[in-house]
């Protein structure tokens, strides 16, 4: 039989704190009041890792052989898991498995005549997972913010653009000679030029751009070859 405590901390600054450190002096307490050998515990520690990250597929438990007789211990439930879903399909294979999960204020969740916190357990992974809920959405909320006043979002700068700024003030501003450029576009495919010709001519005059950028943009505005303005 082995004794697993297994620790986690999401963000860098908690790595550089006293998380891991905290968790683990919870968890040498949980393992003594259930008369376990807390010098025997061998330690899983998850440094950077999400805990919507499926339990079996984190870097420090995916090449771990779980066997019958085994017990793991953790400081708290949203050390362990904040996906619901993963949360209490992970606790029907520690059963499955004959392993023992300990949660620090719950006790022994795997066990079916430990009724209560089996419950509670439950009910702390759907508030976990509601947690969770709510930090997406006010991510989705701050990038429809910046978005809205011309935030870069990254990725590929748009042709044309640059990028002003650094970090999350950083934004998008249109280069003075782009809305030239694409007007300069439009007229010369109006005329029944090709996106080369095109290409070499703004390329000169305005902005390097390729022919398949021209192709493009003039696809966006929903204009055809020779379609006149």
């Amino acid at each position: 039989m082995t004794i697993y405590g297994y620790k986690r901390v999401s963000t860098d600054e908690q790595v550089k704190g006293t998380s891991l450190q905290t968790q683990q002096t919870i968890i040498e307490g949980v393992a003594k009041s259930n008369l376990l050998d807390e010098n025997a515990i061998v330690w899983l520690e998850e440094k950077g890792v999400s805990g919507g990250k499926k339990f079996f597929e984190r870097p420090a438990v995916e090449d771990i052989e779980f066997k019958e007789g085994d017990t793991i211990i953790v400081a708290a439930l949203d050390r362990f898991n904040r996906d619901v879903v993963d949360c209490l399909t992970t606790v029907k294979e520690f059963k499955k498995l004959g392993i023992s999960l300990i949660i620090n204020g719950h006790g022994d969740v795997t066990d079916d005549a430990n009724i209560y916190s089996t419950f509670m357990m439950q009910i702390m992974a759907v508030f976990a997972e509601f947690e969770k809920t709510k930090i997406k959405e006010r991510q989705t909320r701050g990038i429809k913010e910046k978005r809205d006043r011309g935030g870069y979002l990254g990725g590929k700068i748009p042709w044309g653009c640059e990028k002003i700024g650094l970090g999350h003030k950083s934004v998008l501003q249109e280069k003075p000679e782009r809305r030239r450029a694409i007007e300069a576009m439009v007229r010369l495919n109006a005329d029944g030029k090709g996106s080369r010709p095109i290409a070499e001519y703004v390329s000169k005059k305005f902005l390097k751009v390729t022919h398949q950028t021209v192709i493009h943009l003039l696809d966006e505005l929903g204009i055809e070859k020779g379609q006149p303005v």
